[in-house]
């Protein structure tokens, strides 16, 4: 579909060209999505008022059953629905024809005084003499693909011709084929949007333009000065002309819609969730967790991106700054360098909880300590056991880290997206005693910006750590 300059689509109808506006949208009023209708050409209220059709729909206009009243419609796809008379009811004529991206075209294109649909693809034009599906009854190329398409009786012998409009260039064809133009001239400015009509009840239809909420009309098909100006409706709306009271007369007339809504505004980028985990200062563990924080630092999670922790923080080597540490393999404490990352899996874990994405995959310790978070926690192994999560939100997420001596925290940056509820329950199927083994559950509740909600539980059993 062509566009023309400030963002307007445009369709040509009944004689005129019809410009629906996709940019500078006004506050939305009760008088909206409804066609205003002229019976002069000069400013002033409308003469009347048709609601018809959706606020998706592209509106048309035409004398669709010949009784010398233009009428509106409107295309749905490549549905067309016209009515008979100006005022809201059930379509008199309910069609398909073409197709919903080509740009339509009405006119009376074998002077019976009934006009039709067709209807222009690139350069070619199918046009029908019935408003009814079916082949069409001319199909012709004229102009170019990008040119702006007018429809109109430019000699006043009763049939309408196409034209096309190229910048501020008429073309203009006294016949429904292709070949060179019988009518060249210039009128108007480049992004002003013409509209034609009989605008002095000569028989003869002539080219106009609107400027914004301004329209200049010409009397005869050439340049020079408007013969008629004034003001009608909105910039925003979209032109259109007919004959409304059957004077014998075009004129102007808009349809107007409601603005679509202001989008949401995006929120603000900020810490959406953040995490901390105690240090006992001085331990060798602590060393690992600080530089596994700072290979993780500021690595960002594109949305829909998998995250695995494991193969963020690399190889635990003594040439990236690990130690040798305390580690649980099978339930038993051993001495493994890197021993202690497990920590910054609970503090990622946790990050990554609150902030409502989803966790993938991950698995608590066999032993439980009481640093961590009962049942919400995690361990790490170097190509073994991993915490993997996977960004579902829609915006980019960076991962923040920090420590201290007695601390280890990680936060998560992006713009705010779920709201979470947590929740982890008392411990049952104790066995032992303080220091034995024991089962938990724990959970959360995501909300999501459209109101649903997901609900999570986890359960685990620990083999020893009961803490009474």
């Amino acid at each position: 579909m062509p566009i023309l300059n400030r963002l307007l689509l445009t369709v040509l109808l009944a004689g005129a060209l019809l410009v629906l506006p996709t940019g500078g949208a006004q506050p939305a009023l009760a008088d909206d999505n409804a066609f205003f209708l002229r019976n002069a050409n000069r400013g002033g209220a409308a003469d009347v008022v048709v609601r018809y059709g959706a606020v998706d729909d592209f509106p048309l206009v035409g004398d669709w059953n010949g009784n010398g009243t233009t009428t509106v419609g409107v295309r749905r796809g490549s549905r067309f629905l016209l009515r008979n008379v100006n005022r809201g009811g059930a379509a008199d004529l309910d069609f398909h024809y073409g197709r919903a991206d080509d740009t339509p075209v009405v006119g009376d294109w074998n002077g019976n005084g009934t006009q039709t649909v067709g209807v222009r693809r690139g350069d070619r034009y199918f046009i029908r003499n019935r408003n009814s599906g079916g082949p069409a009854d001319l199909d012709f190329h004229f102009g170019r693909a990008g040119d702006v398409p007018v429809v109109g009786d430019w000699n006043g012998d009763g049939v309408q011709t196409v034209g096309i409009r190229r910048g501020d260039r008429y073309f203009l064809r006294n016949s429904n084929s292709g070949g060179p133009a019988d009518l060249d001239f210039r009128f108007g400015r480049v992004d002003d949007v013409p509209v034609v009509g009989d605008w002095n009840g000569d028989g003869i239809e002539t080219v106009g333009v609107r400027r914004g909420d301004t329209f200049f009309l010409r009397n005869s098909n050439s340049g020079g000065p408007a013969d008629v100006t004034f003001r009608f409706g909105r910039d925003t709306d979209a032109a259109l002309a007919g004959d409304w009271n059957a004077s014998g007369t075009t004129t102007v007339g808009v349809r107007r819609v409601p603005p679509p809504p202001e989008p949401e505004p995006e929120p603000e980028i900020g810490i959406v969730s953040t995490f901390t985990t105690p240090l006992v200062a001085g331990q060798a563990r602590n060393i690992n967790i600080s530089q596994a924080l700072r290979y993780i630092d500021g690595d960002v999670i594109a949305p829909g991106a998998r995250y695995s922790l494991d193969t963020a923080i690399g190889p635990r080597t003594a040439e990236r700054g690990f130690v040798t540490n305390g580690f649980i393999s099978g339930g038993e404490l051993i001495s493994v360098r890197g021993g202690g990352v497990s920590q910054v899996a609970v503090t990622v874990l946790n990050a990554a909880w609150f902030s409502g994405i989803d966790i993938v995959s991950f698995r608590p310790h066999s032993i439980y300590f009481t640093r961590y978070p009962m049942c919400r926690e995690a361990t790490i192994s170097r190509n073994t056991i991993d915490l993997v999560l996977r960004n579902d939100s829609p915006y980019p997420i960076t991962i923040r880290t920090s420590s201290t001596d007695t601390s280890a925290t990680v936060s998560l940056e992006s713009r705010p997206w779920a709201r979470v509820r947590s929740f982890t329950n008392a411990p049952t199927n104790i066995v032992g005693g303080v220091g034995g083994a024991f089962s938990v559950s724990c959970g959360r509740t995501i909300t999501y910006p459209d109101g649903s909600s997901n609900r999570e539980t986890y359960r685990w059993r620990y083999n020893e750590g009961y803490p009474g």
